[in-house]
């Protein structure tokens, strides 16, 4: 964080494991979103540089990120084709938005792991979330492989 009139420097914050691409304020001025290309989000104090949130979920470089004006959520965008609606109490994702080829779409409540609204090809990119037990890591299975969605 720099002094725009005297070059200063700040405040430096450090956390993501790559560069930063995106920032923004938040409208009170008393924390920094930061957006990288480890594919996560960050929610800084501006007072002691302390990393207050870390979002995961995007699977892709995150290249924008904002505030809401009431400094309640916090968008961000990514080269993963979706953008994420996220609490920015909690860090927890409430929707996301996707773009797929074929110009399909899908939005999601992830909050209750609900597809909200697809486009007529998109559940040929959609797919169940599934925690493998044994890792503890995040599986995308293809819808797919469980047959054709109900009409």
């Amino acid at each position: 964080v720099w002094n725009a009139r005297s070059g200063e420097c700040l405040l430096t914050l450090s956390g993501h494991a790559h560069r930063v691409t995106a920032c923004a304020w938040s409208p009170d001025g008393q924390r920094l979103l930061s957006g990288s290309d480890d594919k996560s989000l960050r929610v800084w104090d501006t007072g002691s540089g302390e990393c207050l949130l870390t979002l995961s979920g995007h699977t892709d470089t995150v290249t924008a990120c904002a505030w809401s004006p009431d400094g309640q959520r916090l968008l961000s965008g990514s080269f993963d084709n979706s953008l994420r609606v996220w609490d920015a109490a909690s860090g927890q994702c409430s929707w996301s938005g996707h773009l797929f080829p074929e110009g399909q779409t899908a939005s999601i409540d992830e909050v209750h792991g609900r597809v909200l609204q697809a486009s007529p090809e998109a559940w040929r990119w959609l797919g169940w979330r599934w925690t493998d037990p044994a890792t503890g890591q995040l599986r995308l299975l293809p819808a797919e492989s469980f047959g054709p969605l109900p009409a």
